[in-house]
């Protein structure tokens, strides 16, 4: 039977309303579809209509007229009509809350009882809140019930444990052990680090805040734990002699500090890692590394030992490069050379400097400029001679423009530092208690020690036998935008070889780069998937009246152009290979005699500034990244000499240097209290 549009509308409202349209012994709910009630038997309705009516067909009920529902109809509440809504009202919402208890409790305690053992199927690794991809193929041995044998020794134990491992399974948390009879090493590890310096550190800071209950094992082969480099050739040979031995430093407007990033307490015994409820940090000192194992996912160490890890960031550094004319100078040469790099180079050289009266820094870069200002304050006191050879035409000319670096090498001079610029040592001999060279003009100078900083070569021994790709124009292992180099392995600071998405595939050595590789590897490490793009800053200071910062591509044969503070209109320059052929409009070039006491200079490739050097000017890092980023051109000159003030009366500096303790992990406390 088909129904017109009138009775489905009519059902329709109905099924909206049933208590108000109800049909209790013989009464049918009322007509909604039309616009007037109508009964085919009221004799007062009219005979016939001028428009079809689609209820004008529908029978009437059965057992009498049709009628409409009123309030007599329903059951009289006790009290007024709000009062029964407001009690209706009350006893759903308590029946709702009831409702919502009882499903949190029952959450509750599914999640805190476990009783259908959830955690066996879904938690594997109790104590990992981000598992790796997949599980290792061989996990920590179980060992545990050799530790009860009163008769076996640590040997016998390392040797069983070696043997067990094709079948190994990960040992159970236990509170009660005997150290004596636990192996020196894990055998397992969730994280390791195979490197111990600033980015080591910045990585398990990292792991560490996101996985409080990580187990972390750095492996370093330094005899200390992880420092920082920077005050090795700076704040420390400012300081006295009894905090200088501490290797404990005073940075400018900064409270007293020690080299190293945390206290020995902090550190958990490597052997106890396993062990240890809440995790913790290890390092594993004056160990090296061999050869990894991508596949089985293991390092060996030099003592025979295999690690097995979960996740892996590699984070060795580099080594500093020597030349091979002293190399092959013999050892008496060799005992009066320091390649500078390490605390113990930092010891052996400042012991050298309160013998010697003649000291021979070769090397022009960041470290030879710093060692050779550093000491040359020191001889204004005790009569050391301080002398300098590189072949570039001035110090640090790799970095800034030509004549700023002539500039600064005067300054250096007047500092008592004797330059020997585009010269460098071809041979070298030991006579008379002194080391003897001879550079390439045929002259010869002698020194009571020398001192080696002429650059770093990344460590990247483990290419060949894991398979990793290194680039082969930067060095270092190339990683991708997470700071991956293959599945479950990480790499970190100078040995990183990453893709900056504005200026394309780089490497740096510096201290800021290296927390903040760390920093992003030790959270993709627990699980995260963060890339990287920060713009790492570096830092200089050569003596009392240079200082700066800089950011992004910062390379002498880039043009530059600079807005320098001086008395009379802001000077401007442009130099570079394509100086003259640019369509630069013309500026000032600077004069020899100018004074460069405050400026900014911008770094250009294909007339978009890539790299920004700020020469005296502190506190200012934020607007060079930015400036960076938004890929500024040389029009935007103008413009972009109004963001930094140049003119500004106060110093800076103060803020500037909390910044770089900020960015250099200065956060932890000093408490004795482990983790």
């Amino acid at each position: 039977m088909k129904l017109p549009i009138g009775n489905v509308l009519w059902l329709h409202q109905i099924s909206r309303f049933p208590r108000i349209f109800t049909c209790p012994s013989r009464i049918v709910p009322a007509r909604l579809a039309s616009s007037h009630q109508h009964d085919s038997h009221d004799k007062n309705a009219p005979a016939k209509k001028d428009y079809d009516d689609p209820w004008d067909n529908v029978p009437p009920a059965a057992g009498g007229p049709l009628r409409k529902a009123n309030l007599n109809d329903f059951p009289i509440p006790k009290g007024s009509w709000q009062e029964d809504f407001n009690r209706r009202q009350r006893l759903g919402n308590l029946q709702m809350g009831l409702g919502l208890l009882f499903f949190g409790g029952t959450v509750f305690y599914l999640w805190y009882k476990d009783p259908l053992n959830f955690e066996k199927v879904f938690g594997p690794y109790k104590y990992m809140k981000n598992p790796p991809a997949f599980k290792s193929p061989v996990l920590e041995p179980n060992i545990l019930r050799e530790f009860m044998s009163p008769t076996e020794t640590v040997d016998q134990l390392q040797t069983s444990a070696r043997a067990q491992q094709p079948a190994a399974e990960k040992p159970k948390l236990v509170t009660k052990v005997d150290p004596s009879k636990i192996p020196e090493i894990p055998n397992h590890v969730p994280y390791l680090i195979v490197g111990g310096g600033t980015a080591a550190f910045s990585a398990f800071r990292s792991i560490r805040a996101n996985e409080p209950t990580a187990a972390v094992l750095v492996i370093s082969n330094e005899p200390y734990y992880p420092y920082m480099r920077p005050p090795l050739s700076k704040e420390l040979y400012f300081t006295d002699d009894a905090h200088r031995k501490d290797l404990r430093f005073k940075p400018m407007h900064g409270k007293e500090r020690s080299v190293f990033f945390e206290h020995e307490e902090f550190y958990v015994d490597p052997k106890m890692l396993p062990f240890t409820e809440n995790g913790g940090v290890a390092v594993l000192r004056n160990m090296t590394v061999t050869s990894l194992d991508p596949k089985s996912q293991k390092v060996s160490l030099k003592n025979g030992w295999d690690i097995y890890y979960d996740r892996l960031l590699l984070a060795t550094g580099g080594t500093p490069r020597s030349l091979p004319c002293l190399e092959k100078a013999g050892p008496d040469v060799a005992n009066n050379i320091t390649i500078y790099r390490d605390i113990e180079d930092f010891k052996k050289l400042d012991a050298a400097t309160k013998k010697v009266k003649k000291v021979v820094i070769i090397g022009g870069g960041f470290l030879g400029s710093e060692l050779a200002c550093a000491l040359a304050h020191r001889g204004k006191s005790t009569g050391l001679e301080v002398h300098q050879i590189f072949p570039e035409k001035g110090v640090l000319a790799r970095v800034l423009p030509e004549y700023l670096s002539d500039w600064t090498t005067r300054k250096m001079q007047n500092e008592k530092v004797k330059v020997y610029a585009e010269k460098f040592v071809v041979s070298a001999k030991y006579s008379n208690g002194q080391v003897v060279m001879q550079m390439n003009d045929g002259q010869e100078i002698s020194a009571d020690h020398v001192v080696v900083a002429v650059g770093l070569s990344p460590n990247t021994q483990f290419a060949s036998s894991a398979g990793l790709e290194v680039d082969e124009v930067l060095g270092g292992y190339k990683v991708n935008a997470e700071l991956a180099a293959c599945e479950n392995i990480w790499v970190a600071g100078d040995v990183a070889s990453f893709f900056d998405v504005t200026l394309g595939r780089r490497r740096m050595e510096h201290h800021d780069h290296a927390i903040a590789t760390g920093r992003v590897a030790g959270e993709n490490m627990v699980g995260k998937k963060n890339s990287f793009w920060h713009q790492s800053m570096f830092w200089s200071d050569l003596g009392p009246e240079i200082g700066f910062e800089a950011v992004g591509l910062v390379d002498s044969s880039l043009d530059t152009v600079a807005v320098f503070a001086q008395n009379q209109p802001v000077a401007m320059e442009a130099e570079g290979d394509n100086a003259k052929s640019s369509s630069y409009r013309p500026l000032q070039m600077p004069g020899q005699n100018e004074e460069y006491s405050k400026g900014v200079i911008f770094y250009l490739k294909d007339k978009i500034i890539v790299g920004v050097l700020l020469w005296n000017l502190f506190d200012h890092v934020s607007v060079a990244r930015k400036v960076i980023k938004e890929q500024k051109t040389f029009d935007d000159l103008s413009d972009l000499a109004k963001l930094f003030d140049l003119h500004e009366e106060k110093n800076a500096k103060e803020n500037s240097d909390k910044n770089k303790e900020k960015e250099a992990g200065d956060k932890s406390k000093d408490n004795k209290k482990k983790e």
